[in-house]
């Protein structure tokens, strides 16, 4: 999954403010990717379509 440098930027300035911690665009798209595939495992009703239309399955 590709994200925009935008939020990849947004998700590097929180995992600073959270764990006081500098990380790379590489690193943050890593780890922003990790925690993707978390939410995707404990939500298992809610499909990419679903999403776009702001529902639930």
């Amino acid at each position: 999954m590709r994200y925009s440098k935008e939020l990849l930027v947004a998700f590097q300035n929180q995992y600073k403010s959270t764990f006081d911690e500098n990380i790379d665009l590489q690193v943050a798209e890593a780890e922003l990717n990790k925690l993707a595939r978390l939410v995707e495992t404990i939500t298992p009703g809610v499909s990419q379509e679903n999403n776009k239309s702001g529902g639930w399955k």
